[in-house]
């Protein structure tokens, strides 16, 4: 009984549920329908056994570090239920699962809050904005309206969130907040676009500097190069992302020491190991 079996029987039945409607047979599309409905039962066993199994651990057994990864874990359990009951549209059921899954998160203390955001594992903001979300499509405008601004106030360039807010208030008549709400967001998306771009220039010169450095007969220029496309990759992405990167923070610090001392890149096979291994990863 864990997330991960729950997780992989929704997105069986979220699988089996698009299938469904593509099949061309109608004697198809009920049967992928029907499978679609058992995988998401399945899902919701997983999640309710998950939720039953971190509810009834002692704490006390437990350092406040793993209490808090636990908690993670459990509001995960509450959320992803919530989400199934959001499509089955079961909004009372599911609202009830997405408070309990902010509930959790509330209940870990400030210093683990504080571990957990640097490492960008701390999902309130994710889940506040699936709330929002419900309450949008149940049509309650004013509590959308409520949640979206908590995940404004929590991340204010989470763009998603104003656009939505933006509709709710147009769903009100409410049209100056609707544009201000609107003019944000697009603001937001227009900065977000162009950090993609910056960040798929970078990487495109740090792939490049990398072959350049592994074809290159003179490797002295080229590393200098491959330092460079290095600091400006680092520059424009998060360490969040990262840190999503095998060994990215070893193979860099590999590379921009590999001139120092005795042992150079251009004499040991371990550290010219690292360019590739880099190469590779970014991949």
């Amino acid at each position: 009984m864990t997330l991960a079996d729950g997780r992989c029987h929704f997105h069986l039945g979220q699988r089996k549920e698009i299938e469904s409607i593509v099949a061309p047979f109608l004697k198809d599309r009920q049967k992928l329908a029907d499978e679609a409905v058992k995988e998401y039962k399945l899902a919701k066993d997983e999640y309710k056994a998950v939720i039953k199994i971190y509810n009834e651990i002692d704490k006390t057994k437990f350092s406040p570090r793993e209490n808090s990864d636990n908690l993670i874990k459990l509001s995960w359990a509450y959320h992803e239920l919530g989400y199934i009951y959001f499509i089955e549209k079961s909004y009372l059921s599911a609202e009830e699962n997405f408070k309990s899954s902010i509930r959790t998160l509330n209940l870990i203390p400030e210093q683990e809050i504080r571990r957990l955001k640097d490492d960008n594992e701390l999902p309130i903001s994710w889940f506040l904005n699936d709330l929002g979300y419900l309450y949008f499509e149940w049509e309650k405008y004013d509590e959308a309206i409520e949640q979206y601004n908590k995940v404004i106030e929590e991340d204010p360039e989470n763009g998603y969130s104003q656009f939505y807010c933006s509709l709710a208030y147009y769903q009100k008549s409410d049209l100056d907040s609707a544009a201000r709400f609107l003019k944000s967001a697009l603001q937001i998306f227009d900065r977000k676009i162009s950090r993609v771009k910056d960040q798929i220039q970078a990487l495109v010169h740090l792939n490049e500097s990398l072959k350049l450095f592994i074809e290159a007969k003179d490797r002295i220029d080229a590393l200098k190069t491959l330092k460079g496309s290095l600091d400006a990759f680092e520059k424009h992405f998060g360490r969040d992302q990262l840190k999503r990167i095998v060994d990215f923070d070893k193979n860099k610090a590999i590379i921009m020491n590999c001139d120092k001392g005795n042992i150079t890149i251009f004499n040991d096979a371990n550290k010219c190991k690292a360019v590739i291994e880099l190469s590779k990863s970014l991949r």
